[in-house]
């Protein structure tokens, strides 16, 4: 009964039928192996909730366990994830899909419950999507080709700002964009743009056509580039699905449907990506509702954030945590919720709080300038007005020097380095001040007209797709054709 309601519901035959979704199903069981070994005796009990949970101590009771070297809990628990990643492999082996259904079904809702109540990283939102397909929709093999897609056409969105269209993001490194001059970094950075836009549509063309091959060599070429950035991570998650999905199917066969979750989960995805973009100003500077979109490569960050703590005896002791790594996003949310539960503990009776926030290279912001944060309240989904946008004139304290992308130096309590109008932070002391190249120099004056101009071709090219999907949709479902190759801009 139950097994019969599950295919009615999510159609488990198709897994059965296609060697193609049988080999997408590997995939997510390496994936899952690569997520769940990075997160096995690496979450730390001080882990920040989400804002948008507001009973964090009880997720952390279910979703972490002691660890080494207190433990072994958190290592029997993902020993038992594990397994249940063997049952999987061998229900697939000898075809018994139920199992692999229910099996993926179980790893995901502890993936999910541990993305909602901490956000994770920006590669296990890929994960989780086309995870969502596998298990919930019709037609399978045709919508994650589309959610494949459309991650493309959505993290595109992330680009339409000065740091992409300027290219700062790289050009404030120290080591620059991987391979290319810092002068051609504007080039290559719009490029990506352009292709994330447009050209990612092709990937569902006919495989013999010169598109195809043009977005086939692209993506490819595109995605082992990123590798020296991203490393392998972000790599096994794109190019294996790649392959699966778009060179090896010989026909794409479309079953009519009502089934509406694909719908639904595409409605949502666009709302999650669009939250960001409804602040009020650079949300890049105040990365409210950072983490409920795609959000990889947004900004190049420095931060400093510097807490006096005040006791009952007025006696004021001041520290600082900076960090000066890009990709380690600055966000105030979390520089107050790491000082904050101190409130009230050892006669502590209020902590002082400034952050000052640095973004490809432009100058230190104080964005937050707090005389005491311990009644403070960060609230989800609202602008928080004691966090400074660029609309409401936050001091400039100075400005930065180039930084790393990444590295095994992290956040640090050393206070930086004033040196007249530059702050240098920690491991920065010996670099240069940051400054754009005779190309930046001239894009700058335009860069608000070129974001529009982003904007306008990814509507029209939504409006286009959305307009041949239909078609397609409607026609086959007035002609009642089954197992109908129906790339998507084919014809």
């Amino acid at each position: 009964m139950l097994s019969n309601l599950l295919e009615k519901l999510f159609r488990i035959s198709e897994i059965r039928d296609s060697k193609i979704l049988q080999i997408v199903a590997l995939c997510i069981f390496f994936i899952f192996i690569i997520s769940f070994n990075l997160w096995m005796n690496s979450i730390p009990w001080d882990m920040i909730c989400s804002p948008h949970i507001t009973h964090c101590d009880f997720y952390k009771s279910i979703l972490i366990f002691d660890g080494f070297p207190d433990s072994y809990d958190q290592s029997i628990f993902y020993i038992i994830l594990l397994w249940v990643i063997f049952l999987w492999l061998y229900s697939l082996y000898i075809w018994e899909y139920g199992i692999v259904w229910w099996s993926l079904f179980l790893l995901s809702l502890y993936k999910w419950l541990y993305i909602y109540v901490f956000s994770a990283g920006n590669y296990d939102y890929y994960d989780i999507v086309l995870v969502l397909i596998f298990l919930f929709a019709h037609n399978k093999l045709y919508w994650l080709r589309i959610w494949y897609v459309l991650l493309y056409f959505l993290a595109a969105t992330i680009k339409f700002h000065p740091g992409w269209i300027l290219g700062t993001y790289f050009s404030a490194l120290q080591t620059g964009l991987p391979l290319f001059p810092d002068i051609s970094i504007p080039l290559w950075s719009n490029i990506a743009i352009i292709t994330q836009i447009i050209l990612c549509w092709m990937l569902l063309l006919r495989k013999n056509t010169t598109f195809f091959l043009l977005a086939e060599i692209y993506f490819m070429s595109f995605h082992f580039y990123s590798g020296i950035l991203v490393e392998y991570r972000y790599l096994l998650t794109t190019i294996p699905f790649m392959i699966v999905l778009f060179i090896l199917p010989k026909d794409i066969p479309y079953k009519r449907s009502y089934n509406i979750f694909s719908y639904i989960f595409i409605l949502l995805l666009f709302v999650g990506q669009s939250v960001a973009i409804m602040i009020p100003g650079d949300q890049k500077l105040t990365l409210e509702w950072n983490k409920y979109g795609l959000y990889m490569f947004e900004a190049n960050h420095q931060c400093i954030a510097t807490y006096s703590i005040i006791d009952a005896t007025w006696a004021v002791t001041t520290t600082s945590r900076t960090s000066k790594l890009a990709r380690d996003r600055c966000d105030p949310y979390d520089a107050l919720k790491r000082y904050q539960p101190l409130c009230g503990k050892d006669g502590i009776e209020r902590i002082a709080m400034t952050f000052d926030h640095s973004i490809n290279g432009e100058p230190f912001y104080r964005i937050v300038d707090q005389r005491d944060i311990c009644n403070l309240r960060y609230t989800a989904f609202v602008r928080n007005s004691w966090i400074k946008s660029e609309y409401d004139s936050p001091a400039l304290i100075g400005y930065p020097v180039r930084n790393f992308y990444d590295g095994r130096i992290k956040t640090e309590t050393n206070m930086p380095i004033v040196d007249g109008s530059l702050i240098r932070l920690p491991w920065l002391e010996h670099t240069d001040r940051v400054s754009m190249s005779i190309v930046q120099k001239i894009l700058f004056p335009f860069v608000g007209n070129i974001t529009i101009l982003y904007w306008t071709i990814w509507i029209i090219t939504l409006i286009i797709v959305l307009a041949l999907h239909i078609k397609r949709i409607v026609y086959l479902n007035k002609t009642h054709i089954k197992n109908k190759d129906i790339d998507l801009l084919s014809q």
